[in-house]
């Protein structure tokens, strides 16, 4: 994609979208949904900007994709925790 184009306007405020209603959820007590959101959210980013970030070696998309995998992470490990919690 080139940058300042019609589509990564629409993904940035799609994924943008995403994670504020994950926020939205995990603040209004529906944790599980809002944290399943966030990493179906940062499954789809990293897929998307990985291999750009590989193939471009820029530093936005090495950025971008280092902290959606970071967040992938936390969110896995807060998912798993809840879900034993509940158990």
């Amino acid at each position: 994609m080139q940058k300042s184009s019609i589509p990564s306007l629409v993904a940035g405020v799609g994924f943008g979208a995403l994670y504020g209603l994950s926020g939205y959820y995990i603040r209004n007590g529906r944790s599980l949904d809002g944290i399943d959101l966030s990493i179906l959210a940062s499954t789809v980013l990293l897929a998307v900007m990985g291999p750009r970030a590989y193939r471009t070696k820029s530093q936005f998309p090495t950025t971008l994709a280092s902290a959606v995998a970071v967040l992938l992470l936390r969110m896995g490990y807060s998912s798993y925790n809840l879900r034993h919690r509940q158990a």
